[in-house]
């Protein structure tokens, strides 16, 4: 990222120009024209399309986008106290917010006190219930005793994924001492009208279902949590009750359906454990 900003400043500083009269200047030092004699006349005239950046400054949009792409960084931007247009009250212009987010996260989640929070923001606008949280000044130790206490309020996981009823959290660190922390509550849908012909679990919630049409054949997956292995063996009763046939260990199969309004052959698909209660059961529909 800062490789990024210098390469920007660095444009800048080309763009600005300080006129072509020729010549040295009263200081003896070379004028523009001289600098650039050697330069290509087509670089030159598209350089000539830009004007200073005195005169087009740099959009807070711009200032606000880079910042906050940069909190996913091993070092992330940082604001200056009253420095430039705005000063010291640049943080609140562009929203940039260092509190703990207590109402996107599961109401059992601990405020980590460890280091300092840099910024927060959400994956998107579409759901702001799915976050990050960059932490400076932290360490690996200092996050081994707020899985414990992630532990002690009824989460379960390890290592670096935990989950409670429909939010999840995921640990990484973007360098030694800047930690990034991901919460995403999940959202269960509705069983897809495509799969009509397959009939949904009574135990699980499906959160996530995906379809991809290849040349050859269709496929995707679904995804399921709050389901244990023994839920999906309960839910092979049901599969094969509805004409299914087991081909291997949580593997099934069923020839001549219609999904998504075509004929296919064969359809077939099989479970793979994500965590302990989430699974992810992976098909294929052939021509």
């Amino acid at each position: 990222m800062k490789k990024l900003v210098l390469s920007i400043i660095l444009t800048v500083v080309l763009m600005t120009g300080c006129g072509t009269t020729g010549g040295k200047t009263a200081g003896g030092k070379l004028a523009d024209s001289e600098v650039l004699k050697d330069v290509p006349k087509e670089d030159l005239v598209f350089s000539g399309q830009f004007s200073t950046v005195s005169e087009y400054p740099m959009s807070y949009e711009n200032i606000e986008a880079l910042y906050l792409v940069s909190l996913a960084e091993p070092e992330p931007l940082e604001v200056q106290e009253g420095s430039g247009a705005g000063g010291s009250l640049i943080n609140d212009y562009l929203g940039i917010k260092t509190d703990w987010p207590a109402e996107y996260l599961h109401p059992d989640m601990p405020v980590y006190t460890w280091g300092k929070i840099t910024g927060w923001n959400t994956w998107g606008p579409e759901n702001p219930y799915n976050l990050f949280i960059i932490i400076k000044n932290t360490s690996e130790a200092d996050l081994e005793e707020y899985r414990r206490e992630l532990e002690a309020r009824g989460f379960s996981g390890s290592s670096d994924y935990y989950k409670k009823d429909d939010f999840s959290i995921e640990f990484q660190f973007n360098s030694k001492s800047t930690l990034q922390i991901s919460s995403y509550r999940i959202e269960t849908m509705d069983w897809p009208d495509e799969l009509a012909f397959m009939p949904p679990p009574e135990k699980g919630k499906l959160v996530d279902f995906t379809l991809t049409d290849g040349e050859d054949s269709v496929y995707g997956e679904l995804f399921f949590t709050d389901m244990t292995e023994d839920d999906v063996l309960a839910y092979e009763e049901l599969l094969l009750e509805a004409g299914f046939t087991r081909t291997d260990y949580l593997s099934y199969s069923i020839d001549n359906v219609s999904f998504d309004g075509k004929k296919y052959g064969e359809f077939s698909g099989f479970f793979e454990g994500y965590s302990e209660d989430e699974w992810l059961f992976y098909y294929d529909l052939e021509y």
